[in-house]
């Protein structure tokens, strides 16, 4: 199936429905601690929204390998940190073993 022009798709996967998303919004924060001996850290917070919802719920949703490439090509967000991290599972709608509903 080709997911062109669509935000989601309905699958089945080991009897488990799951929506996988085509599209996220990515938000980042950066946070500086500054220490007067140690200097300063910087880390970033990200968080990984489905479709276009900016600011609903983060996690516990799926999207395609597709777009978990470009998270990691733009956002360095890993396969390994979207499945651990921040509880996204990664799932091709047309792989063995998921059906379209």
């Amino acid at each position: 199936m080709n997911l062109s022009g669509k935000d989601s798709v309905l699958v089945e996967v080991d009897g488990e429905e799951k929506t996988v998303y085509n599209a996220v919004s990515v938000s980042q924060l950066k946070e500086h601690l500054v220490h007067s001996v140690g200097g300063y850290e910087t880390w970033t917070h990200t968080k990984i929204y489905p479709g276009d919802a900016g600011g609903g719920k983060s996690g516990g949703f799926a999207v395609t390998p597709r777009i978990a490439e470009l998270v990691w090509h733009e956002f360095g967000v890993d396969e390994e940190a979207l499945e651990e991290t921040h509880d996204i599972d990664i799932i091709d709608p047309n792989s063995e073993g998921v059906t379209i509903l």
